[in-house]
């Protein structure tokens, strides 16, 4: 490695350039240059390793004629000049590139929930703002959901935060099997996901009730927690469309999330309501000593 093969003026033609070839080949280009050299006919050949890192051979920087060509005073000093050049291109473009990638893995974690790798609430909102601003030139409607789990705190008290976090990842993974081409959905906060997309037919309220149903029927039903099965009633969904002019994604989830406030237990009962109690079946009651529990609330 490091080292360079001496220029050839070979009476015998390409014969005695294998000798030569023959270095070359500890950078692992021998057998090809050989054989491209016998077809080209090549008399004269001159070569440097191009090499990165730690002396690491990466290739080859060659010169080479079909005619006798006497080696020129300062060819070999060129030849180490080049190489070296190369090589210190080549580890440029590399540590750029290892940068770029380690930029994109940087990037898309801070816009990435760490626990049900979704997007995350910085991530939404950037979406949601870009989803506006296209909703609006295009003189068209969008959808937006606004999931609160209700119980999840009872479910944490009860099971841990192991259960919780399964929870959580099991809801995750069901809003992304009822997206839509189109649909985006972000958990923005402890027990809050949002999903929203474009209304895909010229009735928009009929839309955003049939993604509200289908938002519930996948977030309700049985779960696996490890250690406990759950029965999920579901959560609470509110469910409204964009404005036209509204271009402010926090004013599109304020009314999103408006419908859900004023259905605390003490409140009025709005139509958007979603009733949500965690329906919990004690199937890992044994560990507490307990057999044969039913179901509680």
């Amino acid at each position: 490695r490091g080292r360079h093969a001496d220029a050839i003026h070979p009476e015998e033609g390409i014969s005695a350039a294998r000798h030569l070839l023959a270095n070359d080949r500890a950078a692992g280009f021998g057998d090809r240059v050989e054989a491209a050299a016998g077809e080209l006919g090549l008399v004269t050949y001159v070569n440097e390793p191009v090499t990165i890192g730690d002396d690491r051979v990466y290739g080859t920087l060659c010169g080479a004629s079909t005619a006798r060509v006497p080696e020129a005073a300062d060819a070999r000093r060129l030849m180490r000049v080049f190489a070296k050049l190369i090589g210190r291109h080549i580890e440029r473009e590399q540590l750029l590139e290892t940068l770029r990638r380690e930029h994109d893995s940087y990037r898309a974690f801070a816009l990435t929930d760490p626990l049900t790798l979704i997007p995350n609430r910085r991530a939404m909102v950037s979406e949601l703002n870009r989803a506006l601003a296209n909703a609006e030139r295009r003189g068209e409607v969008l959808h937006l959901a606004f999931i609160d789990l209700d119980g999840f705190k009872q479910i944490n008290d009860a099971y841990g935060h192991d259960a919780g976090d399964r929870f959580l990842i099991a809801i995750a993974e069901k809003l992304q099997n009822a997206l839509r081409g189109g649909d985006f959905v972000a958990r923005i906060g402890g027990d809050e996901f949002v999903v929203f997309g474009p209304c895909s037919s010229d009735a928009p309220d009929a839309g955003r009730r049939a993604m509200r149903e289908r938002l519930s029927e996948v977030t309700s039903g049985e779960f696996d927690l490890g250690e406990a099965r759950l029965d999920y009633a579901g959560p609470s969904i509110g469910a409204v469309n964009s404005s036209p002019g509204e271009r402010d994604c926090e004013t599109v989830l304020a009314r999103a999330d408006e419908p859900l406030e004023l259905e605390l237990p003490d409140g009025p009962v709005a139509v958007e309501r979603q009733p949500a109690l965690a329906l919990i079946v004690l199937l890992h009651a044994a560990k507490e000593g307990l057999h044969g529990l039913g179901h509680g609330v």
